[in-house]
């Protein structure tokens, strides 16, 4: 799992990745990461590649555009 977390802080640094985080489900703790990319296949590769996926067998990660995001402008205050 340090493997996970490092490899996802690697792309977050990388500016990749928006947020990346555990989800406390009731029904079963699962991660979600927000990534930003042109390209689908980039997002897919970040997911085959990831230690967790290539070394755990049934774990696995699924991706989803999202479309038209509403962003938050930063508030100096």
């Amino acid at each position: 799992m340090q493997e996970h977390l490092t490899y996802w802080k690697e792309l977050t640094d990388k500016n990749f990745v928006v947020i990346f985080a555990p989800v406390a489900d009731p029904n079963g703790i699962y991660g979600l990461a927000i990534v930003e990319a042109d390209d689908e296949a980039v997002v897919n590769g970040f997911g085959i590649n990831d230690p967790v996926i290539k070394a755990v067998l049934g774990f696995r990660f699924e991706v989803f555009p999202m479309l038209q995001p509403i962003l938050r402008e930063k508030n100096y205050l």
